[in-house]
């Protein structure tokens, strides 16, 4: 399954830089260690592909702006775990 995530970064020479932007959406695969701007999807798709997993939860993770962007995505994930874990 991916991940989800909304960016607020802007993209400089294919990059993530560290000025703020306008929001991009974001699908990251479970197999990759950190998001990048290739994972970028319109916002309709972005919204559909989490209106079809037919979630009972959204979990909404907001981080800090001086974050790695490797660190984001463990942790996103590290709370996603646990709240599936919950759930069963």
């Amino acid at each position: 399954m991916s991940d989800y995530l909304i960016c607020t970064q802007n993209i400089k020479n294919n990059e993530f830089g560290n000025e703020p932007s306008k929001a991009i959406y974001l699908r990251v695969p479970d197999n990759e260690l950190v998001f990048l701007p290739k994972h970028k999807i319109e916002e309709k798709e972005f919204l559909s592909d989490i209106i079809d997993q037919k979630q009972e939860n959204i979990i909404i993770f907001i981080h800090g702006y001086n974050s790695d962007d490797d660190v984001v995505i463990e942790r996103h994930r590290t709370l996603n775990n646990f709240c599936m874990a919950k759930r069963r």
